[in-house]
């Protein structure tokens, strides 16, 4: 064999083997790139949903704190022992009788405001009463 053969016939080797691992080197990256994106958007999902669970928590946070400044409301009280009467009016007939400081339930209110109807159908002077709602509906 001639030597300007094996010189053309090394030339062809070189262009090969140089093709060949260009193939392989491009084949890596068909086969790599797709591996290395998924990667990169479970990372960004997961940090996305970190950052979602964060802002979750502390909003849980700050309705916790909210509800715990927010004072509670004491039910009403009567200022002394006060009778129950059957309707609104001095004039109705007493049943019985509430005594002072304790606590009861108003569902309702006369036309005048003066009088107000326990959860019990009964009614109470609004005189002696202690912190009655104001948005009670109005009887007639």
């Amino acid at each position: 064999m001639s030597q300007k053969y094996k010189l053309i016939q090394d030339s062809e080797d070189d262009s090969v083997k140089g093709s060949i691992k260009r193939h392989i080197k491009l084949a890596s990256l068909l086969i790599i790139a797709p591996i290395i994106a998924l990667i990169v958007l479970t990372i960004i999902s997961v940090s996305s949903e970190i950052r979602y669970r964060k802002v979750i928590a502390n909003e849980q946070r700050i309705a916790v704190m909210t509800r715990a400044a927010r004072p509670t409301r004491t039910p009403p009280t009567v200022s002394r022992d006060t009778p129950l009467r059957t309707a609104p009016g001095l004039r109705f007939d007493a049943i019985g009788e509430i005594e002072a400081g304790e606590f009861i339930t108003i569902v309702a209110r006369d036309k005048t405001g003066k009088w107000y109807m326990l959860d019990n159908s009964f009614w109470i002077i609004g005189t002696f009463v202690i912190g009655a709602p104001s948005n009670l509906p109005i009887l007639p």
